[in-house]
């Protein structure tokens, strides 16, 4: 069996936590019953595979894994989101343990602590969601004529050390501020009203205090004001840029080649059962 999962830019501006996209790039598991495990315990993907048998109240089948792929590693695309996924997946098709799309949003999200990646990794397109005892996801479509891409920071940034950034209290404006513009960023998404999203981008809640630390976003944001909406992928170092027309050319001589840029779809499929 081959499984495809999509990478993940949560948070985009306001919806810090709440919101993601799933992104064409992709991660790959090949996955096979056999009579030993290769894979660690500690490995992600095989810590999702043995909770969802756990679920069940079964043992883990022993299995041969096989993952690869483009996601790079603590650069805010969902790494971890994509393992989790994966694995859990592996698991329901090879153990056939037949639990539905919200049990394993459920189970991503106990065990990535919050459904921002996971939830689109597992269904795709644009996602938002709610955590009240068990988590509530919206699946929303992104227009067409809006163009994603990605400049991706050789620099690592830990999802630890981006929380450690993060203040300990928030002022009530700042909690108004994004409460108040995220209704119109996803509106603004869904619609392809550019001139709206550039007024819903604004974040008050994790960009001020990671931003000075992620490689090019002040930067970026500073020259492509016009052109682009700059948000934090994640947790960064990688930042997400929304726009009308194509930015790679422009990004990759603003970074000075140093960066990695790439113009992403958007992923409408979230994680897929593929042929060989």
């Amino acid at each position: 069996m081959k499984l495809r999962i999509p990478a993940t830019s949560a948070n985009i501006g306001p919806g810090f936590d709440v919101a993601g996209l799933a992104l064409g790039l992709y991660q790959y598991l090949e996955v096979n019953l056999a009579d030993k495990t290769n894979l660690g315990p500690d490995h992600l993907v095989y810590v999702a595979y043995e909770r969802a048998f756990a679920y069940r109240g079964q043992d883990p089948k022993p299995a041969s894994f096989n993952y690869y792929g483009d996601i790079p590693r603590s650069r805010g695309l969902g790494s971890s989101a994509a393992c989790i996924v994966a694995g859990l997946v592996a698991a329901n098709e090879l153990g056939a343990l037949n639990l539905s799309q919200d049990q394993l949003l459920n189970l991503a999200t106990e065990i990535e602590g919050h459904p921002d990646n996971v939830a689109p990794a597992l269904l795709g397109g644009l996602v938002y969601s709610m955590v009240d005892e068990v988590v509530y996801s919206k699946k929303v479509p992104v227009h067409s004529s809006l163009l994603f891409t990605l400049c991706i920071p050789e620099t690592e940034f830990s999802t630890e050390k981006a929380r450690g950034l993060l203040p300990k209290k928030l002022e009530m404006k700042d909690a108004v501020c994004n409460l108040s513009h995220l209704p119109f960023l996803i509106q603004a998404l869904e619609e392809g009203d550019f001139d709206l999203l550039k007024l819903a981008s604004k974040d008050c809640l994790h960009e001020p205090y990671r931003g000075p630390y992620i490689p090019y976003f002040l930067d970026l944001k500073k020259a492509l004001e016009k052109k682009a909406c700059v948000h934090i992928s994640g947790a960064g170092s990688t930042s997400l840029l929304i726009s009308k027309v194509p930015l790679k050319e422009e990004l990759e001589d603003l970074t000075k080649g140093e960066a990695k840029i790439l113009q992403v779809t958007i992923d409408q499929e979230g994680v897929k059962k593929i042929d060989h």
